[in-house]
């Protein structure tokens, strides 16, 4: 009799554990369906973040957006309606205080920072957007204001709070021994998302990286042309003839790249003087000559602390020094200068000879030949003065009327 109750009781105990092995398969199997919607999710943000637009910006020390880019009308807000507008404005309410944090530092320990916020558009729909700053700061380190790269993330966040309950559902419903399992989903969910961030931040520094330096120059170069519209249209012409030089000579396309960006802003620094000097008939004071004399060093101060690529701001601090040392600022002589500095110091005296400035006509080309030529070797790098002349007559180069 006792003998048939035992084995009475281990049929029980056999048939009630083989209704639980039923259960956890049940809910391994619904595990693998949600991670596999997962990851579905996965790739499709993927998909999202190769063709994601990024936002560029800039504010001062008080928050005032002083530029956005045109493209942050994808979310039905005009770019020029954000200009003098504080950007915590558009920041969801409950997120204001991070933005906030940011201007009431002196930023003393960083140059840079992450934040996570949310932002609603016109139809009150809420995107989460991460937001790479870049903090500004005089020479003093007082801060001057950020620059910024806006990037939409609102599927990425979505997928990892999805992820989040997937796992939360999970701790609720299943006993400690399945929950060791857990650890291998956790790994394999940090291994996806790593994997998707690795390879979605290589994606975003090329982009980031290229935004911001055709921003950069684009409101630089609009900055001059509404200080000076000759100026503008003299750095356009001499950008023209110094990449044709730079290809001549043998340079690769980055090298070019880096030389075009630096004619573009080569005269930056004038944008610090009254317009009724550069303008002027007639020669110049001492005190006056003295101030323009200063325009390549402002453009090195202006420039120096963005991290171009390319050696930016020592062309245009070098652009009007001469191998013989009379140049300014700082007299440098032969190797000193960087040859992108001398293309660029022979195409700035040619462009300037052959076109018309406010102040007197044009010299003609043949003056510009006879300039350059009479000083090969002494002011000008001899290289750079032969194929200048050689692109000037054989492709009959012209530049653009201002």
């Amino acid at each position: 009799m006792k003998k048939k109750e035992k084995e009475k009781k281990l049929y029980k105990e056999l048939a009630e554990k083989t209704k639980r092995i039923d259960e956890l398969g049940i809910m391994m199997d619904q595990y693998e369906i949600k991670l596999e919607k997962a990851k579905r999710s996965i790739r499709r943000y993927q998909i999202l973040v190769n063709n994601a637009k990024d936002i560029l910006y800039s504010t001062n020390n008080k928050g005032i957006i002083t530029f956005i880019s045109s493209n942050v009308s994808v979310f039905g807000i005009k770019a020029n309606d954000m200009i003098n507008t504080k950007i915590k404005n558009y920041v969801v309410e409950s997120d204001r205080e991070k933005v906030d944090e940011i201007y009431k530092s002196d930023h003393n320990d960083r140059d840079e920072l992450i934040i996570l916020v949310r932002i609603m558009d016109r139809k009150k729909n809420i995107y989460w957007m991460e937001d790479h700053e870049k903090i500004l700061k005089d020479d003093s380190g007082n801060f001057l204001g950020v620059i910024g790269i806006i990037r939409e993330i609102s599927e990425r966040k979505n997928i990892e709070i999805e992820m989040e309950n997937v796992r939360a559902g999970l701790q609720k419903k299943v006993d400690k021994k399945v929950l060791e399992f857990k650890k291998v989903v956790d790994q394999l969910r940090k291994e996806i998302i790593e994997r998707m961030k690795v390879e979605e931040q290589l994606q975003y520094n090329l982009k980031i990286q290229q935004k911001i330096f055709e921003e950069v120059v684009n409101a630089l170069s609009s900055a001059v042309e509404k200080r000076d519209p000759y100026t503008y249209g003299h750095q356009q012409n001499v950008t023209i003839l110094t990449e044709a030089i730079a290809r001549e000579m043998g340079f690769d396309e980055d090298q070019i790249e880096g030389i075009r960006i630096a004619s573009l802003l080569h005269d930056i620094g004038k944008i610090i003087i009254p317009g009724e000097i550069l303008s002027r008939p007639g020669n110049l004071t001492a005190n006056e000559f003295n101030l323009i004399k200063e325009h390549p060093r402002t453009g090195y101060e202006i420039l120096k602390g963005i991290e171009f690529p390319w050696n930016v701001a020592d062309i245009i601090l070098q652009h009007h020094e001469r191998l013989d040392g009379s140049g300014y600022p700082d007299g440098l002589k032969e190797d000193e200068i960087c040859i992108e500095a001398k293309i660029l110091a022979v195409a700035d005296v040619v462009e300037a000879m052959i076109t018309h400035r406010p102040y007197r006509p044009a010299c003609g080309r043949e003056e510009a030949y006879k300039e350059i030529l009479d000083n090969k070797g002494i002011l000008y790098d001899p290289e750079v003065v032969d194929v200048c002349i050689d692109i000037l007559k054989r492709n009959n180069f012209k530049f653009e009327e201002r």
